[in-house]
């Protein structure tokens, strides 16, 4: 199977999309790297409450959430799938 060019630029909208997870399953790509969208809103919004109720500036400025990196061997472990975008 061969990718759609440009690939970056494609959305889970686009009938061209694509499938990670399924790629990873195939074995077509042997990782994956998948962040935590849901993690990130909650933080944000924390901080912007915070900001908004008693002026808190956030604290670190600048925070970094760890990234899930997924494989075959662990794709089926909760602790992975869970941020499977689907």
């Amino acid at each position: 199977m061969q990718l759609a060019e440009p690939w970056l630029g494609l959305t889970r909208d686009d009938p061209h999309s694509l499938d990670e997870v399924g790629y990873l399953k195939s074995g077509l790509i042997q990782a994956m790297v998948v962040q935590k969208p849901a993690q990130e809103a909650v933080i944000s919004l924390e901080r912007m409450a915070a900001l908004l109720r008693n002026g808190t500036t956030p604290n670190p400025k600048v925070l970094l959430l760890s990234p899930v990196v997924a494989t075959q061997a662990d794709m089926n472990n909760p602790s992975i799938s869970q941020w499977f975008y689907r």
